[in-house]
């Protein structure tokens, strides 16, 4: 916001040659306002508190009329954003609460955008922790989904990429690689001590694979389609406690 012909100053002025200079309030003809410090006649310089035409307000430090610094910016809508400024943007340490999706956002960020380490939620998630990067999940974290699921390991790209485990609220889970957010090779149980270790398209059986039927305290090794078997290679008789080898 500079001060300009159309708008008013009322405030501290540089006894020489009368310009803004120290604490004042200036009314643009747009009726925005701020309040707070200048430095120069032009700019907000210090701390300040500034309204806008659209009644969102920025509360905080300024250098040479741009946020930086600490400083709290909240929209007419109610979004909020808060921490470290780098050039009108939340560089460093910030909050970011946007109230239409639900979404709050607090850690790292640089140009305002999540990166590093940081914690989110929204209407989907109830909570993830863990890096970011260029505003996606990427590295490793964890998310809880509001069903209870939990999710530990990594990420790329916002999507479950790599080594991860996936539990769920009735005790199956699932240990292994990833892909683009899928099952890909790995171990998955269930409560009742089965087991199958081997190869997942779509989050289904496919590919191959051996189950153990905790039980019959039987293996099967063979080819699997869509959670099906068409080829079973070899069975056995097994003690109980063998399944804990695939584990």
């Amino acid at each position: 916001m500079m001060k300009s012909n159309s708008s008013l100053y009322y405030g501290e002025k540089n006894i020489i040659n009368h310009l803004a200079y120290g604490r004042g309030l200036l009314i643009c003809a747009n009726g925005s306002h701020y309040f707070g410090y200048f430095k120069e006649d032009f700019f907000q310089d210090g701390i300040g508190k500034s309204v806008n035409s659209d009644g969102n307000i920025y509360f905080g430090q300024y250098k040479q009329g741009i946020a930086n610094g600490i400083g709290r910016f909240t929209t007419k809508t109610g979004n909020k954003f808060e921490g470290y400024w780098n050039d009108n943007k939340l560089d460093g340490f910030g909050i970011i609460y946007i109230e239409k999706n639900e979404q709050f956002y607090s850690g790292e960020l640089k140009k305002g955008i999540f990166s590093g380490i940081g914690k989110f939620n929204n209407k989907n998630y109830l909570e993830y922790q863990g890096e970011f990067n260029d505003g996606k999940m990427e590295g490793t974290g964890r998310l809880i989904y509001k069903n209870k699921k939990e999710y530990k390991g990594e990420f790329k790209e916002g999507n479950k990429n790599g080594y991860g485990i996936m539990k769920w609220n009735t005790g199956e889970k699932y240990e292994g690689e990833w892909k683009d957010d899928t099952f890909k090779f790995g171990t998955y149980s269930w409560p009742n001590g089965n087991l199958f270790l081997g190869n997942f398209k779509g989050n289904t059986i496919n590919g191959m694979g051996t189950f153990y039927s905790a039980g019959l305290g039987t293996i099967e090794t063979g080819l699997w389609e869509n959670g099906k078997r068409i080829d079973i290679n070899h069975k056995d008789n097994i003690p109980s406690t063998r399944y804990l080898s695939f584990i």
